[in-house]
C-alpha cells in the first residue's frame, strides 16, 4: 500500500500490470524499478490489486494474471523532466525486456482490463467498487469477436478513467 506517500496531482503515475501468476513478483519488481530509475523516475510502492476470481470462467481462470499497480514518480537526483513521455518510454522498454504487461502507465489514465464480460467488470476488479476511487470520465468498451484466441493482455480496455482520486483504495 502506498500510505502517505502520494505526490499532489499531476506529480506522479500509476503503472498497472499484468504479471503471469507463474513468476517470481519480487524479481519482477526489482527489473521493473531499474528501468523506471535508468529514465529519471521513482517507484514509490506497489500494492496488489484485489480482484474476486470466483467470478471467473474455466479460460479465463486458467491463464488470469497477478494485477499490481506501482505509484511512480520523478527520481530526487535527475529527474525526467517531462513524467507522461518517460512513463511511456519506460512501459514500452519493460514490455519489451521483462515478462509483464502494462494496462497503463500514465499520470493522468488508469485502464482496468481484462477477459470479462460487461457484467463481471465491477464484481472482478475490488476498486470499481470503491466510492474512494473517483474519475471525471470512465469508458467501457465490450468486444465480442475477435480472430485470435483470448488472453488477458489482448483483452479491450473496459474501464479508461483520468483519475481525480482523493485516496487511494486500500489492497
Amino acid at each position: 500500500m502506498y500510505g502517505d506517500v502520494v505526490p499532489p496531482a499531476g506529480e506522479y503515475g500509476i503503472a498497472h500490470w499484468m504479471i503471469p501468476k507463474i513468476s517470481n513478483v519480487p524479481d519482477i519488481q526489482r527489473a521493473i524499478d531499474a528501468v523506471f530509475e535508468r529514465l529519471g523516475l521513482t517507484s514509490l510502492g506497489w500494492r496488489d490489486v484485489p480482484v474476486d476470481s470466483t467470478v471467473l470462467g474455466p479460460t479465463s481462470r486458467a491463464s488470469e494474471p497477478a494485477f499490481v499497480q506501482q505509484l511512480i514518480a520523478r527520481s530526487a537526483h535527475q529527474p525526467a523532466p517531462d513524467l507522461e513521455r518517460a512513463l511511456y518510454c519506460a512501459r514500452k522498454v519493460i514490455e519489451h525486456t521483462v515478462d509483464v504487461y502494462a494496462s497503463s502507465c500514465s499520470p493522468h489514465v488508469l485502464i482496468y482490463k481484462g477477459m470479462l464480460t460487461a457484467p463481471q467488470l465491477r464484481q472482478y476488479f475490488d476498486d470499481l467498487r470503491d466510492a474512494r476511487l473517483t474519475s471525471a470520465i470512465a469508458v467501457v468498451h465490450s468486444r465480442f469477436s475477435t480472430n485470435v484466441l483470448p488472453r488477458w493482455d489482448l483483452a479491450q480496455p473496459f474501464a479508461t478513467s483520468r483519475t481525480t482520486a482523493r485516496s487511494t483504495p486500500s489492497g
